[in-house]
C-alpha cells in the first residue's frame, strides 16, 4: 500500500507538470518597467501569431528559479534582458533560448561566459547595426568629414567594424579610449576638438547615469551634435537618437520563436529590421539643424535599400 501511495504521488506530480507545461516560456530579468512592457508586447504578439494563452508562461527570473520543474517542459525559452539570458544558459539540457532586449555586445559577452552551453541560442539585438548608425550620421550631415567616438571596455571590440562602416560613408574617425570613469572628460575633449559629430555607442563605462549629462552638455557647448542610441538621450540634450522600440522589435522576436517551434532549428541572431529616429527640436534650432526625423528616416531606409 505504501508503494502504491508513493506511485500515485509521483504520477500526480507528472500530471501537474504536464498540465502546466508551456510552448513558450517568457522569462524577464526583473520587474523593471521596460522589461515588463517588452514582455507584455511579446505575449500579445505570440497570441496574435496563434499561440494559445495557456501555452505561454510569463515569469521573472526569481519566479522561474522557484518553479523550474514546470518551466523545463517548455519548448522555447524567451529571455528578456541580460540577467534572464545568463540565468537560463546556466541550465543543462535546456530547450532553445531566444534572447531579447539586450545589445549585441552584452549578448556576445554572455555567450562567452557560458561558452560550453551556447548552442541552441539566438537573439534579436536591441541595438542598431553599425552600418545603419553611420548611414544615419551621413543622412543627417551629408557634408561632414569626421565623426568622433569614445571607446569603452566593450565597445572597443567593434572598433574595426566601426572604422569600416565609417569609411564606407566617407567619414574619418576621431576616437579615444576610456579605461576608467575618471578619464571620460579628457577623452571627450580630445575627440571634440577635431570632430563634427559625436556618435554615442552603448558602452556602460562611457555612457551611464553619472556621465551622460556632462557628455551631452560639453558637446552642446562646443557645438558638436550627438547621435545617440536612446530616446532618453534626446530628451537629455542629444540632437539625434537612432533606436528600435520594443513594439517594433516584438514581431521580429516572435518570428524567431515561431521558427524554432515550427522547425526545431535555431535561426541566426539578427539586428532590428525596423527603427526610429528622434530629433531634439530645441537643440536642432540652436545648432541650425533643419532636417526632420521623418526625412532622416526615409534617407536611411533608402540608403539601406540600395546597399549591395
Amino acid at each position: 500500500m505504501l508503494r502504491r501511495f508513493f506511485l500515485l504521488i509521483a504520477l500526480f506530480g507528472m500530471l501537474l507538470v504536464s498540465a502546466n507545461a508551456f510552448e513558450v516560456l517568457v522569462v524577464r530579468s526583473d520587474r523593471n518597467p521596460a522589461y515588463a512592457e517588452a514582455s507584455d508586447l511579446l505575449v500579445e504578439e505570440l497570441l496574435r501569431r496563434g499561440v494559445s494563452r495557456s501555452d505561454i508562461g510569463l515569469q521573472t527570473v526569481t519566479e522561474w528559479q522557484q518553479n523550474r520543474s514546470v518551466s523545463m517542459g517548455a519548448k522555447v525559452w524567451l529571455a528578456v534582458g541580460s540577467d534572464a539570458l545568463s540565468t537560463l544558459l546556466a541550465v543543462p539540457n535546456r530547450p532553445p533560448v531566444v534572447a531579447s532586449m539586450l545589445p549585441k555586445l552584452a549578448y556576445d559577452r554572455t555567450l562567452r561566459e557560458w561558452g560550453g552551453r551556447s548552442a541552441g541560442v539566438t537573439a534579436v539585438y536591441f541595438d542598431q547595426p553599425l552600418p545603419r548608425v553611420l548611414a544615419a550620421a551621413r543622412a543627417a550631415y551629408p557634408e561632414s568629414k569626421r565623426v568622433g567616438v569614445l571607446w569603452g571596455n566593450e565597445s572597443v571590440l567593434v572598433s574595426n567594424a566601426f572604422q569600416t562602416a565609417a569609411h564606407e560613408q566617407g567619414f574619418a574617425v576621431r576616437s579615444a579610449q576610456v579605461f576608467a570613469s575618471t578619464q571620460i572628460f579628457a577623452a571627450l575633449q580630445s575627440v571634440l576638438d577635431d570632430t563634427q559629430l559625436l556618435i554615442a555607442l552603448a558602452d556602460p563605462l562611457v555612457y551611464n547615469a553619472s556621465s551622460v549629462s556632462n557628455i551631452l552638455l560639453t558637446s552642446y557647448r562646443v557645438g558638436v551634435p550627438v547621435l545617440a542610441f536612446s530616446p532618453a538621450y534626446v530628451r537629455a540634450g542629444a540632437l539625434l537618437a537612432l533606436y528600435t522600440t520594443p513594439k517594433q522589435l516584438a514581431p521580429q522576436i516572435v518570428a524567431q520563436v515561431m521558427g524554432v517551434l515550427s522547425s526545431n532549428s535555431v535561426p541566426a541572431a539578427q539586428f532590428p529590421q525596423d527603427f526610429t529616429i528622434d530629433v531634439n527640436d530645441y537643440v536642432a534650432k540652436s545648432l541650425g539643424f533643419a532636417t526632420s526625423a521623418a526625412v532622416l528616416t526615409e534617407r536611411v531606409k533608402r540608403m539601406e535599400a540600395i546597399k549591395p
